[in-house]
């Protein structure tokens, strides 16, 4: 199967919020309670920007064949202004239009060098990028924008904690996710202040062949000043793109 469309297929049904869940115990602080303490963290912000990076790669027997690294950047401004720019892929700067645009109700999304698609459902602009993002456009948004996005369907049978350690100089606390599915993710959440760090998930192609979805969020600013024509000036050249195009 294609790798692209494998994406759009899987991730899709990426999810991190339940109400029925299952949790394991720590010394200190429960799962459950990490768990909650970072949803409740995004679903309260009134702004985030981040600088990140995807990296996947196809494994045979261990050994890596395909890595692609993604670098990216996203904003967002309570309660429904989120914008996700490509900086790179593999070192390659990636076009102007190469992001995703969803404020107040109404979205755009350019996709490498197809046209500009307009939509007032978020769902349905991030399907249209998560082949590409593998999953980038959709975990933040979702915490951040828990009331836009229907999330029910899914639900997860565990959470544990398995470890503490360092990520890039932060104390975090490393959960394992388990869905009623059977697909595992980890999480590095910060012990200190709950974000999300980093996000992992290893899928089976087949007996031999895996594939490794890792997403790390650096620069990470919240509930600090955002320019409002970041927004107002990538929707504008949407439409002017749109209005090129007859969409």
């Amino acid at each position: 199967m294609n790798l692209k469309y494998y994406f759009i297929f899987t991730i899709l049904s990426m999810s991190y919020l339940s109400h029925e869940v299952v949790y394991a115990s720590s010394n200190n602080q429960s799962a459950k309670s990490i768990y909650n303490k970072m949803v409740s963290k995004y679903s309260i912000m009134k702004s985030y920007h981040d600088l990140g990076q995807a990296t996947k790669e196809l494994r045979v027997d261990g050994v890596i064949k395909i890595k692609e690294i993604k670098h990216f950047e996203s904003y967002y401004i309570s309660p429904k202004k989120y914008l996700l720019e490509w900086v790179s892929i593999d070192g390659i700067t990636k076009p102007k239009y190469n992001a995703i645009l969803f404020k107040d109700g109404n979205g755009y999304s350019w996709l490498d060098n197809e046209k500009v698609n307009k939509s007032n459902n978020i769902d349905g602009l991030l399907s249209s990028v998560v082949g590409v993002s593998d999953g980038i456009s959709y975990i933040v948004p979702l915490f951040l924008m828990q009331s836009e996005l229907c999330l029910s369907s899914t639900r997860i049978a565990k959470i544990n904690i398995v470890n503490k350690g360092v990520l890039s100089g932060y104390n975090v606390y490393i959960l394992d996710v388990t869905y009623t599915s059977g697909r595992k993710e980890t999480l590095w959440v910060d012990s200190d202040n709950y974000i999300l760090r980093k996000a992992e998930e290893k899928r089976k192609l087949s007996k031999n062949k895996d594939i490794i979805i890792s997403i790390l969020y650096k620069d990470i600013d919240v509930n600090k000043a955002l320019k409002t024509e970041t927004f107002t000036n990538k929707e504008k050249e949407f439409e002017e793109e749109l209005s090129k195009t007859g969409n």
